[in-house]
C-alpha cells in the first residue's frame, strides 16, 4: 500500500552508507504512489489537479475569433437547451448538429456533416426511426445503458444497413472519406468512443471544458 499524501517514509540504515531518510519519490499530487519497501505501484484517488483537465487543454486555445465551429456550437447549444457541434467543411461551410432523444450531438453532426459533403437535404432523415429506436431499445433494456443515444460509430453502422435500400443513405456513406482534414468543435466533453472515431476519420476535435453529466468521477 502507497503513504497517504505528506507523510514520509522510515527512517532505514543501509550498510556503508549514512543513515537517510526515505520518502515518496512522486509529487504531492498524483495517480499513483511509491513505497520504497515495497515494489508495488498502489494506485490512489487525485484529490487535487494543479494542472488544466485534458478538456481544458484540448479546448484552451480554441476561441471562435480562429476557429468558427466555436460560436455556432454554442449558438446552437443555446437554441436547443442541450449539448451541440459544429463543423468547418473543406469549403469554409459551418455545419451544427444537436442532441435528439435517438442520438447524440455527435453522432448528429456526423450526419449532417456528410449530407452537406453529398449534397442531401438537410431535412432529410439518412437513418429512418424504424432503424433506430430498435438499437435504442437494446441499448437500455438487455445491455444495461442508462443513456439510448446512439454514439457515432453506432450511427455509422445503422447508416451501413439504411444504405442497403435507401440510395440517398449510400450517398452519404460515400463521402466518409472527404471528412479528413476538417476541424469540430463541442459544447461538452466528448466520450472516448466518439472522440476516437472523429480522430480515425481523420477529424481535428475540440470542447468546451465541461461535461454533459455531473458526476463523483469521470473516466
Amino acid at each position: 500500500a502507497g503513504w497517504p499524501f505528506g507523510m514520509r517514509g522510515k527512517r532505514k540504515l543501509m550498510k556503508g552508507c549514512i543513515p537517510l531518510v526515505s520518502f515518496a519519490i512522486r509529487p504531492d499530487f498524483c495517480a499513483i504512489s511509491i513505497s520504497p519497501t515495497h515494489s508495488a505501484i498502489t494506485p490512489i484517488m487525485v484529490t487535487h489537479r494543479d494542472t488544466a483537465s485534458p478538456a481544458e487543454s484540448s479546448a484552451a486555445f480554441v476561441t471562435s475569433a480562429i476557429f468558427p465551429a466555436v460560436a455556432a456550437a454554442l449558438e446552437k447549444e443555446e437554441a436547443t437547451g442541450a449539448p451541440a457541434g459544429a463543423m468547418v467543411m473543406p469549403d469554409g461551410r459551418v455545419i451544427t448538429g444537436k442532441t435528439s432523444d435517438q442520438i447524440g450531438a455527435s453522432a448528429a453532426l456526423l450526419l449532417n456533416a456528410l449530407k452537406a459533403l453529398g449534397g442531401i437535404d438537410q431535412e432529410l432523415d439518412l437513418i429512418s426511426t424504424q432503424v433506430l429506436e430498435p438499437i435504442c431499445r437494446l441499448k437500455t433494456g438487455s445491455l444495461g445503458n442508462k443513456n439510448p443515444r446512439l454514439h457515432s460509430d453506432e450511427v455509422l453502422i445503422a447508416l451501413c444497413v439504411s444504405a442497403l435500400t435507401n440510395p440517398i443513405a449510400e450517398l452519404a456513406q460515400k463521402q466518409l472519406s472527404k471528412l479528413r482534414g476538417c476541424g469540430a468543435h463541442f459544447t461538452v466533453v466528448l466520450s472516448d468512443v466518439d472522440e476516437n472515431l472523429y480522430r480515425r476519420l481523420g477529424i481535428h476535435v475540440s470542447y468546451e471544458a465541461k461535461y454533459e453529466r455531473q458526476r463523483l468521477y469521470y473516466k
